[in-house]
């Protein structure tokens, strides 16, 4: 089974959700100590992850009930579905749904060969196709190049170990750099590679509690799910990536103070040598006194 998960419907999320929030100014992203929610919060709060998805197709919406939400995941052919909350003022979900076509620069040949002790279906990407076999410092394998017609690059290299979820980003933004600071390497032409198929969902449950503020308004998230159907022959690649949250409004990190007990109230005007009102307000007198206009 594969692991990683993926960020771009996350933001996408988060976006509808100030939206939904009408929270217009500038947003306040605040995780907790999970690295993960750390990292999220910093792409958010530079702007640097909203401005990578302006430009990209992904479909998104935020709405009152889980019922909508499960009906869109179902539109896009996610297996997503989020439960069901009371209805109410205080809940309401999120929606992203990438699909994202890739192109080789162009295309290899596709046959089949061993991996890993079965015959599976490989592709052949030569010289010709814009490949580039890499060797990339700090890694002991080669690092295999393969350019888009769309201005994306892939990388791939051996990856015996698991890579804890913590870990997915750091290791990925490491491998791109790696690579494009690299030297070919001469001892290979080209590279044959295996063909891949996957669908999954990842556990994106560190997403919840990570909370968002905007002026009066804040929400934070109370679940997250996600599925990735990843695909990648001779031709290109294609990922299809869903998410789908639940979060509570009012749930941001700076709760109202609620002034729940008895109290001393003091009415004083500035400069004035006494107060108009010194009161300890009892239990007994916490009830709606009705219209008090005289």
């Amino acid at each position: 089974m594969a692991e990683g998960y993926g960020l771009t419907t996350i933001v996408a999320c988060l976006k509808s959700g100030n939206e939904y929030c009408g929270i217009k100014e500038r947003a306040v992203y605040q995780g907790n100590e999970d690295p993960r929610q750390e990292r999220l919060a910093a792409l958010m709060q530079s702007g640097l992850a909203l401005r990578q998805i302006g430009d990209m197709k992904i479909a998104a919406l935020a709405c009152p009930t889980a019922e909508e939400i499960n009906a869109f995941m179902a539109s896009v052919g996610s297996s997503i579905r989020l439960q069901p909350w009371a209805p109410g003022p205080g809940r309401f979900g999120m929606a992203g749904h990438l699909d994202l076509s890739v192109l080789w620069r162009n295309p290899g040949e596709q046959f089949e060969e061993e991996v890993l002790g079965k015959k599976r279906a490989v592709f052949l990407m030569d010289d010709d196709t814009g490949a580039a076999v890499l060797n990339a410092s700090g890694y002991d394998h080669p690092v295999v190049m393969l350019p888009t017609q769309n201005g994306y690059d892939a990388f791939m290299t051996v990856c015996r170990k698991a890579i804890p979820s913590e870990h997915v980003f750091g290791e990925a933004m490491r491998l791109a750099s790696a690579a494009r600071g690299a030297r070919v390497h001469h001892d290979y032409e080209g590279a044959i590679i295996p063909c891949v198929s996957l669908d999954f969902m990842p556990d994106i449950s560190w997403m919840v509690d990570f909370c968002v503020e905007g002026g009066t308004a804040g929400y934070s998230i109370a679940a997250a799910k996600q599925q990735i159907r990843f695909y990648m022959n001779h031709k290109g690649a294609r990922v299809l990536e869903d998410t789908a949250m639940e979060a509570t409004l009012g749930g941001s990190f700076r709760q109202p103070y609620f002034l729940n007990d008895e109290f001393l109230l003091v009415i004083h005007k500035k400069g004035e040598p006494m107060p108009v009102v010194m009161l300890r307000v009892m239990e007994p007198d916490m009830k709606d006194p009705g219209d008090i206009v005289g």
